[in-house]
């Protein structure tokens, strides 16, 4: 086998249904298999994948894995020579697989490599940063980050000073759609398990990173993301565990210091965003938005604190 395609569903089924349609639509001309691994949806999607896509190979979980669990077991069930992570809500157009298999394997000093995304409407997304720093996560917990997002400085970790025009290594890539060698992930090993969800591939790429491969920008090839989230939940269920998950990452790869200070500083930040939004609930009591604003900033701050860990 020559490409195995890799996909973690979960409550998705029409995004997943797309995203298969469009694979069907446009095959790599390559030996290929594309294997889809359910997290215990209950949405229908294994029956629609079993009835509709039974060219795909389907393993349904009984309960939510998490992401990295999940792909895990799709790379241990798949045969290629490369292989690609992709999330559900993706579509995939005319020669973007070939394009990004013929890239990693003609070049063996690169590990991995990541398409543009973009939008339905073709605007483009930040797909590809450099790895956190204590600097770049304050710039991104302040908020000065987006204020300030062509600056070199503030807009250093999602690199939004750079027009994105040109192939380029980097440090990470985006899961959404990531193409890497079995060589690689042979040498670097499985997703850490630990990141249930978020920040799995940033991890898993600055592995990659010691190990002395390249990961590379290919905007000559694009790939279509949905907007809105590839999976049920609200925004709390997602942004609180993404704070959860840059906390471990800092522990696992910058040590207990470096881990206390990013604590520090967005307990600093939190305390203030909470008693801005407890502000807000007082004043518009009636409002859902404000009081919701006011729980997903009493959770970080929690979180900030490591309450609950």
């Amino acid at each position: 086998m020559d490409f195995s395609i890799c996909i973690v569903s979960y409550k998705c089924r029409d995004k997943l249904r797309a995203c298969l349609e469009s694979l069907r639509a446009h095959r790599p001309p390559v030996e290929h298999e594309v294997i889809v691994v359910d997290n215990g949806s209950d949405d229908g999607t294994v029956e629609m994948v079993r009835e509709e896509f039974f060219w795909a190979r389907l393993i349904a979980n009984p309960d939510n894995r998490g992401f990295s669990a999940a792909l895990n077991q799709a790379v241990a069930a798949s045969s290629g020579k490369v292989l690609m992570m992709l999330n559900p809500d993706t579509i995939i157009p005319a020669d973007a697989l070939e394009g990004l298999y013929r890239f990693v394997t003609q070049r063996p000093w690169i590990g991995a490599v990541g398409p543009k995304l973009v939008g339905p409407s073709g605007e483009p997304e930040m797909s590809c940063r450099e790895f956190p720093t204590l600097m770049n996560a304050l710039w991104n917990i302040t908020g000065l980050s987006r204020a300030f997002s062509r600056s070199k400085v503030f807009g250093h970790f999602e690199m939004s000073w750079w027009d994105h025009k040109e192939p380029r290594a980097v440090d990470w890539l985006s899961a959404a759609a990531l193409v890497f060698t079995r060589t690689a992930w042979e040498k670097v090993g499985p997703l850490d398990e630990q990141f249930f969800l978020q920040a799995a591939e940033l991890d898993w790429q600055k592995r990659l990173a010691r190990m002395g491969l390249e990961r590379w920008y290919l905007p000559t090839v694009q790939i279509i993301h949905l907007p809105g989230r590839s999976w049920g939940g609200d925004e709390s269920e997602e942004v609180v565990p993404l704070h959860r998950a840059a906390f471990r990452y800092f522990a696992k790869h910058h040590g207990r210091l470096s881990v206390l200070a990013l604590r520090a500083m967005a307990t600093l930040v939190f305390i203030f965003t909470t008693l801005g939004a407890a502000l807000a609930a007082a004043v518009r009591p009636r409002d859902k938005a404000a009081r919701e604003r006011l729980k997903l900033n009493w959770a970080l701050l929690k979180t900030a604190l490591g309450c609950g860990q």
